[in-house]
């Protein structure tokens, strides 16, 4: 054991320079993802945050990859120059020290220098652990192959030279491992799953190579052992995927998950409209039905999500067209969900609005359908879309059509998880995600709000998070933006532009976003005014997440399908 640790103290010791660069590199960009929060969201702070963020990372990367080939050719394993031959040092004790040096290197070291970034970003212990594990991850893509690479040459320019070949190979491996067809084939419902098992055979098959030409210095045993090591890992990987991944069609997902929550909950129809067509639908004769649904007996302080629709229509003695796949949308109060009480109606208000309604029924065109959505009770309104032929849904003008669906939905409760003023520096921080209010620039009847926020985006996020979920992304898996006043009955939610994007930072994106946020008005003579002038001194900002209690599937059937004209 002395003599390893013997040989570690020695290769630190030569490369404490380029260790010292390395750190300096790691430093930087910790500085830098200090700096991005601390902006107030600008554009010049946006656009070269990214620029300086791709660059740390390329520099990175280089600066690891060369520092991984020196500590291996310290002790060069080929050539005449290997003075560790000349002395009682085996093979065996020669890797066991080169290993534990890459440990300590890029192992210890990185984890070392992230530690701040992370706890400033609310990171606990589980966050930090995943962290780290999607860190020395990453770098071992990298360092595994370098390392491979170095054993089997005997300089940096030699390593360069095979390195293009490796790269070469590894474009197109990637361009294989990318097609998702590919892992179809082979019976994989998630095509990430299939990344995460070639990135494993990469890391193994450099691992065993690596290993076996510091045990045997024959460069086609080592290959032969780099083989063996993807096989195995792709094999292996391979049965543990098929066993673990999650069902393979919408049909067998899991749909009915807590469903005596939503028992009550009833879906009518409600009307249809042929919505708008472009020009590729119209080449292909096919165009967009939306079909307007009512869904009653949900509590009223919970959000619902429609997330797929099966669909079809059929005559009598002619033909059936039917329609399936992902439907994106959502129903809810926010204040109810938030439990806040809506503040009272105005009169005057309410009285100008009615005459406004009055006068523009009026002034409506003859002939045009006044029909609208009714609105009425506790009911959570969707539009789920259809694409069919043209020709259908001209017949479904003329005479009724049988309809029947079947819709998938999922039950949302919302659970406030960060709150701050609305005031320039509030900051606010939970588990794994901070925000701050860069900036409050006060309107005449509002203001523009600039937030910068971090959040995490651990590689095994993607892995554990299920299928219909990853393809609605949509804002109850992360969370919202939203205004609340307890005192004034307010909450709404926020629709914020990104500026410019977002960078990357370690584990964490940054990312800035623009909102305006309106203050409550009123009608008084014939004007809107501020319905309170204090209103953003109680106002507050808070990250809304929404968390699925239950999911559920309802049934809708209708003789009298008819198409609006």
């Amino acid at each position: 054991m002395s003599l390893i640790l013997h040989i570690v103290r020695k290769d630190f010791l030569r490369l404490r320079g380029r260790i010292a660069l390395w750190a300096t590199v790691l430093a930087a960009k910790v500085v830098h993802g200090f700096a991005l929060l601390a902006g107030d969201g600008s554009g010049a702070l946006v656009a070269s945050g990214q620029q300086t963020a791709v660059i740390l990372a390329g520099l990175d990367v280089a600066v690891c990859v060369v520092l991984a080939v020196m500590l291996v050719q310290e002790d060069l394993l080929v050539g005449t120059r290997a003075d560790w031959l000349t002395r009682p040092v085996s093979g065996g004790r020669l890797l066991a020290a080169k290993l534990t040096g890459a440990v300590l290197l890029f192992g210890v070291l990185p984890v070392v220098v992230w530690l701040p970034w992370w706890l400033h970003c609310g990171y606990g212990a589980e966050q930090m652990a995943w962290a780290a594990v999607e860190t020395l991850g990453w770098q071992l893509l990298f360092i595994a192959p370098a390392m491979m690479m170095a054993a089997l040459t005997d300089s940096l320019g030699r390593f360069f030279l095979w390195s293009i070949v490796l790269v070469g190979v590894g474009i197109m491996g990637s361009a294989w491992v990318s097609n998702a067809l590919v892992w179809t084939a082979l019976g994989l419902a998630r095509p990430e799953v299939g990344m995460a098992m070639a990135f494993i055979a990469v890391v193994m098959g450099a691992v065993t190579a690596t290993a076996g030409h510091y045990l045997w210095r024959r460069h086609v045993l080592s290959l032969g052992a780099g083989a063996i090591g993807v096989g195995a890992a792709l094999v292996a990987g391979l049965i543990v995927a098929l066993a673990w991944d999650e069902p393979k069609t919408e049909d067998e997902m899991a749909w009915d998950k807590n469903a005596g929550r939503a028992e009550g909950a009833t879906l009518a129809w409600e009307r249809a409209r042929g919505g708008t067509t472009n020009e590729a639908l119209r080449a292909s004769g096919r165009g967009r039905l939306n079909v307007d649904l009512r869904l009653d007996g949900v509590p009223t302080d919970r959000r619902v999500a429609m997330v797929y629709a099966v669909q079809s229509w059929r005559w009598s003695g002619g033909p059936v067209v039917g329609d399936r796949g992902w439907q994106f949308g959502e129903a809810g109060d926010l204040r109810a969900a938030l439990g806040i009480k809506p503040a009272g109606a105005d009169a005057e208000t309410e009285s100008w609005l009615a005459a406004r309604r009055e006068e523009n029924i009026r002034r409506e065109v003859p002939g045009i359908s006044r029909r609208i959505f009714s609105r009425t009770g506790d009911g959570k309104y969707f539009t789920a879309g259809a694409t069919l032929p043209r020709s259908l849904i001209e017949r479904m003008k003329r005479g009724p059509a049988d309809y029947s669906a079947e819709v998938r939905f999922s039950l949302l409760r919302a659970e406030v998880r960060r709150e701050v003023p609305l005031e320039p520096g509030a900051w606010a921080a939970d588990a794994g995600a901070v925000g701050r209010v860069a900036r409050v620039a006060r309107k005449e009847a509002g203001a523009e709000l600039r937030w910068v926020e971090a959040r995490p985006l651990p590689l095994v996020e993607m892995l554990r998070t299920e299928l219909w979920q990853r393809r609605m992304m949509r804002w109850w898996r992360t969370g919202e933006l939203a205004v609340i006043h307890r005192a004034g009955g307010d909450a709404r939610r926020l629709y914020g532009d990104s500026i410019g994007g977002s960078a990357r930072v370690g584990t964490v994106e940054v990312q800035w976003l623009k909102a305006l946020v309106a203050a409550p008005q009123v009608v008084r003579d014939g004007k809107w005014v501020a319905r309170d002038p204090g209103w953003f001194g109680g106002a507050r900002l808070v990250v809304v997440e929404w968390k699925e209690e239950a999911r559920f599937s309802r049934t809708v059937n209708a003789k009298e399908f008819l198409v609006e004209k």
